[in-house]
């Protein structure tokens, strides 16, 4: 299936009725890698997979995005296919875009799934950068 999400054709996979899940791919992959989660649950949930723009089958993006960018990008794209109150399940980056959208309670979820997740990195302060640093050089 593709849908245009704020001028981007966006490919993505939807099978099933039912409770709604929403899948997001990690860093490079495409919906495709949720096949068999897909296969085996579809006569159980509403399944929607896409893939990220630059990813897979969707248009790249004309310039590289940050992490608010890309969920904005899941919110948009949840609107235009009429997704509300997903579960969420999410590999890698798309585990980061999961965790940054309910940390910052721009999507309220009552359950994510997520599979080797990349994590939220928190900001440090510069005595802390220089105290690993430091660390770093004796060690090299």
């Amino acid at each position: 299936m593709n849908i245009n999400v704020d001028g981007l054709n966006i490919e993505y996979t939807e099978k099933g009725t039912g409770a709604p899940i929403l899948m997001l791919h990690g860093w490079g992959s495409s919906c495709e890698v949720y096949t068999g989660f897909i296969n085996t649950l579809k006569n159980r949930c509403r399944l929607v997979a896409p893939d990220f723009p630059g990813c897979g089958k969707s248009d790249t993006m004309a310039e590289p995005w940050d992490l608010q960018k890309y969920c904005d990008f899941v919110l948009k794209f949840m609107a235009a296919v009429g997704l509300e109150n997903p579960i969420m399940m999410g590999h890698s980056h798309g585990g980061r875009v999961a965790l940054s959208l309910m940390c910052k309670k721009l999507l309220s979820v009552n359950k994510a799934v997520l599979f080797d997740s990349a994590g939220i990195v928190a900001k440090k302060p510069l005595k802390t950068k220089i105290k690993i640093k430091k660390l770093k050089n004796l060690n090299s």
